[in-house]
């Protein structure tokens, strides 16, 4: 949330050191995920935070109707970022490589227009797709909006192979230049963090 005098915007949630202000609905959603570990907001400052969709389209994807409940899910998601003043980015992938379908800062129009088009087939390249979020994430951070908390989401059912581990190390450098880092695997339809 963001208080009325312009302060915190509240992005999520990690688990809290012992100096740390403890949060309790983050700490409650935890524990009924299995985490018994106090949790402390991520807040982003009063300017919010920037939120980076990571997005598989690939044919698999656009399988079983896995794309239309994504992006459903994902205009939610950008209803709720652009409520709270938080900056969004999407990056979407299949076919040949990936590509940045939203920049940070653009009108949530033009996002939510983005989202409804996302364009489905072909195969998954998971490393490209990863390793170009990754490179968005990176430029954010010694950017214009370093000071802004970034938050990470991928989207993908992880239907690729990976022998030389390349899909594995982009996620290891988003990791590293995100706060947050959330994995949702569409092939068992659970979310996994990775963090």
């Amino acid at each position: 949330g963001r208080s009325s005098g312009g302060g915190l915007a509240v992005l999520d949630a990690r688990p809290a050191r012992d100096d740390e202000a403890v949060a309790v609905r983050a700490t409650i959603l935890a524990a009924l995920r299995g985490d018994d570990r106090p949790q402390t907001a991520i807040t982003g400052g009063g300017r919010g935070g920037v939120l980076c969709l990571i997005v598989d389209t690939s044919g698999s994807m656009a399988a079983r109707h896995r794309l239309s409940r994504v992006k459903g899910a994902l205009e939610a998601a950008l209803r709720e970022a652009y409520a709270r003043r938080d900056l969004v980015a999407v990056v979407a992938f299949s076919g040949a490589g990936a590509r940045t379908l939203v920049t940070p800062g653009a009108p949530v129009e033009h996002a939510t227009r983005a989202i409804r088009e996302l364009p489905a087939g072909g195969r998954t390249p998971l490393a490209a797709g990863i390793g170009h979020g990754a490179g968005l994430l990176e430029s954010l951070a010694s950017g214009q909006h370093g000071a802004r908390a970034r938050v990470a989401l991928l989207l993908t059912d992880g239907r690729a192979a990976d022998p030389e581990g390349r899909a594995r190390a982009a996620l290891t450098r988003v990791v590293a230049s995100a706060d947050r880092t959330v994995v949702v695997d569409r092939a068992d339809l659970s979310g996994r963090e990775a963090i």
